[in-house]
């Protein structure tokens, strides 16, 4: 993308500037004619993409190593140039909110939009929460900073909370990330071990994380009040393009069928040879997950795109042919795996900290899921509605993992192995949905509880947590739960109710899973379809094709449904091991 830290910092000032010129030379929307709005959005467009191309290249050299002072003080310079660059490109939008309905319309049906069309009409869904043009600016340039330093104030103290136990490899110092890879050992000491210390790091954590919420929930429901917003889940709503009423009916019919979720502790009691699973055997492992090193993960992966498409192939091998994976974990760089979408000229870039368990190789699909989806909508569709909304964007990298896991475990011919493979596929999408419902009801009522004034305190937002997971798994599991795990999640600060996007997606690609193996020769053209589009539709327009109806409810019913028919597997193959 540059050649030099020296050159992205000055495109920072170029872009800067050409940004403001582009505010300044705003024409009249309101008397503007179609060509000329075309032109006007093409220009966006290309600032849109220069932005965009800024930000991935900051986040790259950020992750590749933190302790590289230079890339440090380019990402500084980035995130304070980035404001008045995001504050010009708002202009348009304003300006285009502000139009009256019937001209926006007319606007927008002209010929010459076609491609820009879905996001000029979405986009003013938007409009009867959008306040003037200087309350915009005051509340950009405030709002940011407001947040984000709760945020910086939490990552500082999480961070740095560490303990000194033994996690099957000698007492050393663990992060808050070993001891919640330590959950999933197969070993049981290691499990109990990391579960005790991830109980006590979270309560160590729970009143810095609820200072932090307090502060910035307080600050959104204020935001919301002048907005008009009369639902805190309705921004993040807005944003994904989702009707209220599909997303109250998946997190009621997943509270409803909670005994999925139980039949999944027991399933692992049983294996366990215990009558009720114990809170730190939660993430247990059931058989014998196999070894994959990078290269047999690469290849798996390869493989398992193969089969939907010799197309997709051809895309997923070509990410890992022309370097843009880094997948070697080493001192410095960032943990955790993404998937950095760049725009049409520049291919995404994927990080993965690869060490050689399944659960790596099923975030390497994962990762290639998005990668697939960005290299092919990104050359064919405009850059205001290349990217698909966070919880569409999660579909295609939810079914990569859950055919890569089926695809090894077809091929895989030792009963423990296969249970594994099965097993660690049902635990993913155990987490997705189930573990993910809960932060999402835990979520609701924390906003609204601060809503009539009162404080969020660790021990008010501990009672709403355990009790929120006590009524998923009922009697299915016996013992401490940490009642402060909510405490050690990002996700609450970050964004607001962020997470329900992963049980839709997961149950969507699971309903997905059911259509493939009834028609696997019908499904490929219309599932590649759908990741040409992009976002250039809403949610709805964009999985009809595939049989996906987001209005009707029975949808719910029928990933889960999937999941249970997993489980079926799971267990035939347990009771196939045992002899």
């Amino acid at each position: 993308m540059f050649g030099s830290d020296a050159a992205a910092a000055a495109e920072l000032d170029r872009l800067a500037a050409d940004c403001a010129a582009f505010a300044h030379g705003l024409p009249d929307l309101a008397t503007i004619a179609a060509p000329a709005l075309a032109a006007v959005m093409a220009e966006l467009g290309s600032l849109k993409h220069r932005t965009r191309r800024m930000r991935a290249f900051a986040e790259l050299r950020a992750a590749e190593d933190s302790r590289d002072l230079a890339a440090a003080d380019l990402s500084s310079l980035i995130e304070q140039r980035l404001p008045e660059i995001d504050d010009a490109l708002r202009s348009f939008t304003l300006a285009w909110l502000a139009l009256p309905d019937e001209l926006a319309a007319t606007l927008a049906g002209a010929a010459e939009l076609d491609r820009d069309r879905h996001f000029l009409t979405s986009c003013r869904r938007f409009a009867p929460h959008t306040l003037t043009v200087g309350e915009e600016s005051a509340l950009a340039a405030r709002g940011s900073g407001a947040e984000l330093a709760w945020r910086r104030f939490w990552f500082d103290v999480s961070s740095a909370l560490t303990l000194v136990c033994d996690l099957g490899d000698g007492e050393r110092e663990q992060t808050i990330s070993d001891l919640r890879a330590g959950l999933t050992d197969a070993r049981p000491a290691v499990r109990a071990t990391a579960h005790a210390g991830l109980s006590q790091q979270s309560s160590h954590m729970a009143e810095t994380a609820a200072r932090c919420l307090d502060a910035v929930v307080g600050d959104r429901l204020a935001t919301d009040r002048l907005r008009g917003y009369d639902d805190p889940m309705l921004p993040t709503h807005l944003d994904n393009q989702l009707e209220p009423r599909s997303i109250e009916a998946m997190l009621s019919t997943i509270e409803r069928r909670s005994d999925v979720w139980q039949r999944w502790m027991r399933i692992k009691a049983a294996q366990l040879g215990e009558e009720t699973l114990a809170a730190c055997d939660r993430h247990a492992p059931i058989g014998e997950p196999p070894e994959i090193d990078y290269g047999q993960a690469v290849q798996a992966v390869t493989d398992s795109f193969a089969e939907l498409s010799p197309q997709a192939e051809r895309t997923v091998a070509a990410v890992f042919a022309e370097c843009r994976v880094d997948a070697a974990p080493r001192p410095g760089k960032m943990g955790g795996a993404f998937c950095s979408e760049v725009d049409d000229r520049v291919g995404c870039f994927v990080l993965l900290n690869h060490t050689g368990r399944l659960f790596d190789a099923q975030v390497m699909a994962h990762e290639l899921g998005h990668a697939l989806n960005f290299d092919r909508c990104f050359p064919l569709q405009s850059v205001h509605v290349a990217t698909p909304t966070t919880a569409v964007c999660e579909v295609p990298s939810t079914l990569a993992e859950l055919m890569l896991c089926d695809g090894l475990h077809r091929r895989s011919t030792g009963s423990a192995e296969r249970a594994a493979l099965i097993g660690s596929a049902i635990e993913t999408a155990i987490g997705s949905v189930f573990d993910v419902a809960v932060a999402a009801e835990f979520e609701r009522e924390i906003y609204a509880l601060k809503a009539t004034g009162v404080t969020l305190t660790g021990d008010r937002l501990d009672e709403i947590w355990s009790r929120r997971r006590t009524a998923g798994l009922g009697d299915s599991v016996t013992g401490d739960s940490n009642s402060s795990d909510w405490a050690v999640f990002p996700h609450f600060l970050m964004y607001r109710f962020y997470m329900y996007s992963y049980a839709f997606a997961c149950l969507v690609a699971l309903a997905l899973m059911a259509r493939r193996r009834a028609d696997p020769d019908g499904f490929a053209t219309p599932y590649l379809e759908f990741l040409d589009r992009g976002g250039a539709a809403s949610p709805a327009e964009l999985l009809e094709p595939l049989g996906i109806d987001l209005h009707d409810p029975g949808l719910w019913d029928e990933g889960l449904a999937e999941l249970d028919r997993m489980m079926d597997e799971a267990e035939w193959e347990l009771q196939r091991e045992r002899g």
